[in-house]
């Protein structure tokens, strides 16, 4: 009784898997193609080029072989009847050395034989070729015997229209079939040579592809286990070069975009907890003073409240990134007149620039199409506006161009506030960053609304810069390329 164990079936299978791997390998494929390939070549190499070398040695031969039987066959034409006394007159066409000459009567009776002995004469013939050539019909053949090459051709003799014999021709070519076997031998000897040629050129060949498909399997394995960081040789100019500049791009990318994510995601944790600490320090005020006045109880949930408020702008920005964030969103965009979109908000805008004792003076060109939707177009103007007016100040200007030039849509925000630190500018698209945090907590701003801003431009194809004004105060850019009029309709065209 054979007992098998776990660690048995495990190895079974062990062996299975690299069995299964060995032959479904990059190597053993790319070797197995080529191998296939060079056999298909020295089947080639080795059957058409003989055959061909076979079939214009036999049709040269045929062709004198047909004019020799041919003159014969037209001289005993002139007989009316085939006799062995009539055969001398064959001693004109004497054979060559390698060929056989024998006449037939119109019974397949031998008449004449240029190499047997007299004992052949009067004895029959018959075969498929001879009563094909009593029937009339002329019939030629071939065939290669070891080193030598045998050909034979039949021919009717015609006396008038009666057939009265036949001339059967034979021929041994010792010489040709030699030729054709050195032809063969020097076919072979190129078949190896090819053979060890494909094997010479393929097999590095492949060992290097697998070894650049490793480095690249290894990467691609590094990277699904979050390690960015791995650089490849970039030197080369084929394929796995370009491929690995790809690789080494593509994690750069990913090495960013995880720096994004976990900035983001500590960011987010931060100014999530702040008002969440806030909430939870004035709920235990409450809880833990029993007689507390209704006037601190009513101050108390009042903070409470506005800490609410302020996470609920937090969430609502951050659902709006994650929104803008989606790709497929863009195939909805249509032709938009920016000029409609801008107009709404100013009007939107107009009681906040009253409360804030602030003016808002917008210069809006015509004919401004910019491919994107209402909302998103809206989003972004209206961030940028509020912006301004907030950080304005009072009895402050906020003055808004919207015009095209040269293909672009340009539109331009500025204002007469205190402008933005050299050392922000650079940052101050980042999400969560807020140059004056005390300021923009006491104005409600959640450090969001800039980066749906410049979220939302490039997912337009656009761009969008903030700088300083030489005068004073800040300026935001954006510039759109401008819609084609081809492009039909639009979520927004009009007021």
């Amino acid at each position: 009784m054979v007992t098998i164990t776990r660690s048995d079936t495990r190895s079974g299978q062990n062996q299975a898997l690299k069995k299964l791997h060995f032959f479904s390998a990059f190597v053993t494929k790319l070797n197995g193609l080529a191998l296939i390939f060079a056999a298909v070549l020295v089947v080639i190499l080795n059957t058409v080029p003989i055959y061909q070398a076979q079939n214009i040695a036999f049709r040269a031969r045929e062709k004198s072989m047909r004019e020799h039987a041919e003159s014969i066959a037209q001289m005993l034409g002139w007989l009316e009847r085939l006799s062995i006394e009539e055969m001398p007159l064959l001693a004109r066409f004497a054979p060559l050395p390698a060929e056989r000459l024998i006449v037939l009567d119109e019974n397949g009776q031998v008449i004449y034989d240029s190499v047997t002995s007299d004992s052949r004469i009067h004895t029959r013939m018959l075969s498929s070729e001879t009563a094909a050539a009593i029937r009339g019909n002329v019939h030629f053949s071939y065939q290669y015997r070891e080193t030598d090459f045998y050909s034979q051709i039949t021919m009717p003799v015609r006396y008038k229209d009666t057939i009265t014999g036949v001339v059967f021709l034979s021929y041994l070519d010792s010489e040709l079939g030699t030729q054709l076997q050195w032809v063969r031998h020097t076919f072979a000897v190129i078949s190896c040579f090819v053979i060890l040629l494909f094997a010479g050129f393929t097999v590095p060949l492949s060992i290097h592809f697998a070894r650049q498909m490793k480095i690249i399997r290894n990467t691609f394995s590094m990277m699904a286990k979050g390690n960015y960081l791995i650089r490849l040789d970039e030197t080369g100019f084929d394929e796995f070069a370009t491929l690995r500049q790809e690789l080494n791009r593509l994690n750069i990318a990913l090495a960013n975009t995880e720096e994004m994510r976990r900035r983001f995601v500590s960011d987010a944790s931060h100014e999530l907890k702040t008002p969440l600490a806030s909430v939870k320090l004035l709920s235990d005020s409450i809880l833990q003073t029993p007689d507390m006045r209704q006037e601190d109880i009513h101050e108390f949930l009042t903070d409470i409240n506005n800490e609410i408020d302020r996470l609920t702008r937090i969430s609502g920005r951050l659902l709006q990134i994650s929104t803008l964030e989606d790709k497929t969103l863009q195939q909805s965009y249509r032709r938009t007149d920016a000029k409609a979109v801008a107009e709404n908000v100013c009007r939107m805008l107009t009681s906040l620039a009253k409360a804030s004792q602030c003016t808002i003076r917008p210069e809006l060109a015509e004919d401004c199409f910019v491919r994107a939707s209402f909302d998103i177009l809206y989003q972004i103007f209206y961030n940028l506006v509020e912006n301004s007016i907030k950080y304005s100040g009072h009895n402050k200007e906020v003055r808004i161009f919207l015009y095209t030039r040269e293909e672009k849509v340009y539109f331009i925000v500025d204002d007469d506030g205190e402008g933005i630190p050299e050392s922000d500018l650079e940052r101050i698209f980042d999400r969560f960053y807020r140059v004056d945090k005390a300021r923009a907590r006491s104005t409600g701003g959640t450090g969001l609304g800039l980066s749906i801003v410049a979220t939302a431009v490039q997912n337009c194809g656009g761009t969008v810069k903030a700088e300083n004004r030489s005068s004073g105060g800040s300026r935001f850019t954006v510039i759109f390329p401008l819609a084609p009029a081809e492009e039909e309709g639009g979520e927004f065209d009009g007021d």
